[in-house]
């Protein structure tokens, strides 16, 4: 859980963070809108060359800005799992929710029924079961 909080908060300050230094001029370039701002915008687009450069870096920073809230989403959806398995956890921690329904359900009833269905009560339980259970059947006493 820790672990994941971590995560979140450093997505969340990448995700904050608008600077990015330009790859033509070296200057701290701001994204607004899905468009870097540029100091020296005017003579990037003087030059064909510098132009197409300044657009790649763009997308690239879109890309990487769309990519961190993706993780961020996905994150916080893991965050809120482990939080509902924690309360569901604490929850039923009195309950052993492995146990089997054959544990519970009177055996008289299972015994009934198989007899009814032609079918052996004793392949309906596990060996230790079938010992414990013997009390069902009175022609195994």
């Amino acid at each position: 859980m820790l672990e994941i909080n971590k995560k979140l908060k450093d997505v969340k300050i990448q995700l904050d963070n608008n600077k990015y230094k330009c790859q033509i001029c070296d200057e701290i370039v701001l994204l607004e809108n899905k468009k870097l701002k540029c100091g020296n915008i005017a003579s990037h687009k003087k030059e064909p060359a510098l132009k197409k450069k300044f657009e790649r870096q763009e997308k690239n920073v879109i890309k990487e800005k769309e990519k961190l809230q993706k993780t961020y989403t996905k994150l916080e959806e893991r965050e809120e799992k482990m939080k509902l398995k924690i309360k569901l956890d604490s929850e039923t921690k009195d309950y052993n929710l492995n146990t089997s329904l054959r544990n519970y359900i009177d055996p008289r009833i299972y015994k009934k029924w198989s007899d009814n269905e032609e079918i052996d009560w004793k392949k309906l339980y596990p060996a230790t079961l079938q010992k414990k259970f013997l009390w069902v059947d009175p022609k195994s006493e």
